[in-house]
């Protein structure tokens, strides 16, 4: 299993230098931690829904060509089964969003507040960001990358409306061996 080299602390996931640090509290005890901060990147152009992950691969793979990087999160509606969610982009409030979306020509995007996210760690060196990213992605899992504004570059994966899904993806993650902790982004 993934180990959870890159973990990420406090520190790592404060907004700016002088800023207060954030505070962490525990759901259900041993539950996943959500890290409190100011919002920085909380909106997403979300581009479908598919209801297999080949279906959002190829999409990913028709997004990519288009010079954009898409990610997925995969979403369990329990009664209407699981659902694999495709989006790009990360912007700090809805007008940057819809500019991208302009742009890009997305006629068929959507922006959406995809608020909660897992952070795997915040990276200083890009050799060992990549070595995540990658062994991540042959995990089944759609990696992103925001750079702060302390230079450091922080690996996420999963874009949820809801803290509910990023509880999802943070227990998967966690049966994987991957210590991860959700985090408002």
């Amino acid at each position: 299993p993934e180990t959870g080299t890159g973990t990420p602390t406090k520190e790592d996931v404060s907004k700016k230098p002088g800023e207060r640090k954030p505070e962490t509290i525990s759901l259900q005890g041993k539950g996943p931690v959500i890290a409190k901060k100011t919002l920085s990147r909380p909106y997403s152009i979300y581009l479908g829904s598919f209801r297999t992950l080949e279906r959002a691969k190829r999409a990913i793979s028709l997004y990519s060509e288009r010079g954009l990087s898409p990610y997925c999160s995969k979403v369990d509606f329990h009664e209407k089964g699981i659902w694999f969610r495709v989006f790009a982009g990360h912007f700090q409030d809805r007008e940057k969003a819809k500019e991208f979306k302009e742009r890009h020509r997305l006629k068929e995007g959507t922006v959406k507040k995809t608020a909660y996210a897992n952070l795997i760690g915040a990276y200083a060196q890009s050799g060992e960001l990549e070595n995540r990213r990658l062994s991540l992605k042959k995990l089944g899992y759609f990696p992103y990358v925001i750079k702060g504004e302390d230079g450091k570059s922080r690996l996420y994966v999963g874009a949820f409306i809801t803290k509910e899904g990023a509880e999802q993806q943070y227990h998967d993650l966690k049966s994987r061996g991957i210590q991860s902790q959700i985090v408002p982004r």
